[in-house]
């Protein structure tokens, strides 16, 4: 399996050391990994609130349902792919959504994932614009990411 981060890292044939530290390494500046073979993938992306998983094989696009999955939840599923054979575990908590997404270059994540790191990110632009701009500057910059 291949595994591809957010600052387009990636690496071929992945191991189970490597992809815990791959794992450990993500944060706000490298918020995402893509674990895939062939057409199927589980992939994550880290926010403030825990990781947000997603998978796609030969049935569909699914999406983990309980929200944010801590750092230990979302290791154990890639550990748990990477070593199955890209089978995921407890498919009682994963859902289907709609869509085929891919993972080549390009945003796989659906539109609830985007959605909200689309807010985070206003959010934390607002906090920025708020403490390091002033007059003008600051008026015109929140009125372009409203």
């Amino acid at each position: 399996m291949n595994i591809e981060t957010a600052d387009g890292k990636t690496s071929e044939n992945v191991g189970s050391t490597e992809l815990k530290e791959i794992l450990a390494s993500l944060d706000s500046q490298v918020d995402f990994a893509i674990l895939s073979h062939d057409e199927n993938y589980l992939q994550c992306a880290f926010s403030t609130e825990g990781y947000y998983m997603e998978y796609q094989d030969g049935t569909g696009h699914y999406e983990w349902t309980s929200g944010h999955a801590p750092y230990e939840k979302m290791e154990e599923t890639f550990i748990h792919y990477l070593e199955n054979n890209g089978e995921i575990p407890d498919l009682s908590l994963w859902k289907k959504v709609s869509g085929r997404v891919n993972h080549s270059g390009q945003s796989g994540f659906s539109g609830s994932l985007i959605d909200q790191l689309k807010a985070e990110a206003k959010q934390g632009l607002k906090r920025a614009i708020n403490r390091k701009t002033s007059g003008l500057v600051r008026n015109t910059l929140k009125k372009l990411i409203k």
